[in-house]
């Protein structure tokens, strides 16, 4: 069993649970007790588990428990659990301030202490800082991962068919036809799980947004359709009329998207750039998956990459045990637990990783365009509320089940900004 067999098996027991007991993996040096014990919340706990076991070799004394809740409603649990008064000391929340569970938003609720003092602040870029800071200035997160958002090939069936990654926009709707013509789906989408729906319009945004978007938005009466956002919806409308994506996507799931791109009926997909990890586990032997930042103009040079901070852990305000948990975050910080952290979750360490790490394909293209200043946050990282995300969902879906045009899309959006 793989790791993300492990990952997805541990999810399924947590969620056929009630939905405000988290499950728990706790080490043989938690359960045999310690000088002092805290406790950490997460989606799945299985890579934290590792972290936590790394930690108590130089730490015994230390005790931590795992716990983890479902991802499908993680945020939901964990709100309702720091709520009541009954969350984890140690949370993974979401950089930004797009989610109820968001550095910003869960601050703003009295959820989450400040990490002022710890040393891995100094470290930060300033970047990282825009989104693991309060609306104060405090930094509320330690960050673990970064990942982007992007083309992933497979370039075994794109070499077969005689196929070029796109480096232009003229060329990702030749690519689409081309695709077509040979009988595979160009670009699988699985809006089954609303939350893809995402994945294209953030890469577009990368680089057709400006870099002033936020204040633009802000003073604007229109904040999506009277701004470059509409070109944005507009391109992602273009390819759907092209015939790049999946016949029916609202009736496709990302797990089906992922094993068709693997057995090669599929070409490609937009997403996220650790997605080539899980689409290798399902692959044939010998089959090549490649990241590639997906363009939005017909200047290759314009083209950035949508990247965003993934992983982030946080401290809950009414941990029992606040010490014992800021000495588990400042390990976090360590180069040791970021390598093993970001390989577990096949992304890339959001800080300065171990001598030995050796990165994959995906982190050398993230690495490239971050050192080239050619990378660009995920924009619901500074939305002012979550309802822009989940009306972002919505009516994407609505556009693919022609129940909506380029023009309602933006305009609901419009609505959840104002509103």
């Amino acid at each position: 069993m793989n790791r993300r067999t492990v990952a997805v098996a541990v999810s399924m027991i947590c969620a056929s649970g009630m939905l405000l007991a988290a499950c728990s993996t706790e080490t043989d040096a938690s359960a045999d007790g310690g000088d002092a014990s805290t406790s950490l919340l997460a989606p799945n706990g299985v890579p934290e588990q590792l972290v936590v076991d790394l930690f108590n070799e130089s730490e015994p004394d230390i005790s931590v428990d795992v716990q983890n809740a479902p991802g499908t409603t993680y945020a939901e649990v964990v709100t309702t659990q720091l709520a009541g008064g009954t969350a984890a000391d140690i949370i993974r929340t979401y950089p930004g301030n797009g989610s109820t569970l968001s550095v910003v938003q869960a601050t703003n609720n009295g959820f989450l202490e400040p990490l002022d003092g710890m040393d891995f602040i100094d470290e930060l870029n300033e970047s990282e800082l825009g989104v693991l800071t309060s609306e104060d200035g405090q930094v509320m997160a330690v960050p673990m991962t970064t990942t982007a958002i992007g083309g992933v090939y497979n370039t075994t069936v794109t070499d077969e068919l005689g196929l070029t990654i796109p480096t232009t926009w003229s060329e990702v709707l030749t690519f689409c036809e081309e695709a077509v013509a040979a009988g595979r789906v160009p670009y699988g989408l699985g809006l089954r799980d609303a939350w893809t729906g995402q994945f294209v319009s953030y890469a577009l945004s990368a680089t057709l947004l400006p870099p002033d978007i936020v204040e633009a938005q802000a003073a604007s009466d229109q904040p999506f359709s009277g701004t470059a956002w509409s070109e944005v919806i507009g391109k992602y409308d273009e390819m759907r009329q092209a015939g790049c994506f999946t016949a029916q996507p609202n009736g496709t799931s990302a797990a089906n998207v992922n094993s068709s791109i693997a057995a090669g009926d599929t070409v490609a997909t937009i997403g996220l750039a650790d997605s080539v990890g899980a689409i290798l586990d399902e692959s044939p032997s010998g089959t090549e998956i490649t990241f590639a930042v997906f363009p939005a103009t017909d200047d290759a040079d314009e083209t950035r990459l949508s990247n965003g901070i993934g992983a982030v852990f946080s401290l809950n305000s009414a941990a029992e045990d606040p010490e014992a948990a800021k000495q588990f975050l400042e390990f976090l910080a360590t180069p040791e637990a970021q390598s093993l952290y970001s390989a577990e979750t096949d992304q890339s360490p959001a800080m300065t990783p171990s001598d030995d790490y050796e990165p994959d394909q995906p982190t050398e293209v993230i690495t490239e365009y971050v050192q080239a200043d050619r990378a660009s946050s995920w924009p619901d990282q500074t939305w002012p509320n979550p309802a822009i995300q989940q009306a972002h969902f919505e009516e994407i879906q609505a556009l693919f089940a022609d129940q909506s045009t380029v023009d309602d899309v933006l305009a609901a959006l419009d609505a959840a900004y104002v509103n």
